[in-house]
């Protein structure tokens, strides 16, 4: 058998199904709201150990998936693939490559250089030297060497650097926040049906 969370609000009046139906509704939101101020916490606390990179960047790998009731569950996937080396702040070198500015430190990868491609996309790449030169004819249908593909360079990725902290950081602040939404939320609800 199931058990089902049920919250009670105190009341004189006797709850009917529409009453019922409004507290799982307000603790839906209440776990949403709480939802949306971890994912801000939790892109803070990233971007302050990841130094150089934008909110946007970090939040963009943070996905939420709205809150259930039965119990109330919220779910983050934070994504672990790595970061392009390009959303970190780096700088061309004269004749060195690219010098990033990492999480553990400034690091200069040789070989490298900074460009943006057709598409806009921005980024450190570095010539594959280890692949096949492409030939074949230019548009004047004269034979032509082929140049070699282009590697898109990447750092750490968030995992990497904050490890299974962002998991305990994240509990913690949805635990210190979801009463006080609730209570919001159960407050709302409440005044709109008088």
């Amino acid at each position: 058998m199931k058990s089902k969370a049920i919250l009670t609000i105190d009341s004189t009046e006797p709850f009917t199904l529409f009453d019922l139906l409004r507290q799982q509704k307000a603790a839906q939101t209440a776990a949403d709201r709480t939802a949306k101020k971890v994912r801000t916490s939790m892109t803070r606390a990233i971007r302050a150990r990841m130094r150089g990179l934008l909110s946007r960047d970090i939040r963009d790998r943070i996905t939420l998936r709205a809150a259930r009731i039965d119990p109330v569950r919220v779910t983050f996937e934070v994504n672990r693939e790595p970061l392009p080396l390009g959303k970190f702040r780096t700088t061309q070198l004269k004749r060195a490559g690219v010098k990033a500015y990492l999480p553990r430190g400034p690091k200069t990868f040789r070989d490298a250089f900074k460009a943006r491609m057709e598409s806009g996309h921005k980024g450190v790449y570095r010539r594959d030297k280890r692949a096949k030169t492409a030939k074949g004819r230019d548009k004047n249908e004269r034979l032509r060497r082929g140049r070699l593909p282009l590697r898109e360079m990447y750092g750490p990725s968030i995992d990497d650097v904050f490890g299974d902290e962002w998991q305990q950081h994240g509990l913690a602040v949805f635990q210190e926040h979801f009463d006080e939404e609730l209570f919001r939320a159960l407050r709302f609800a409440r005044g709109r049906r008088r």
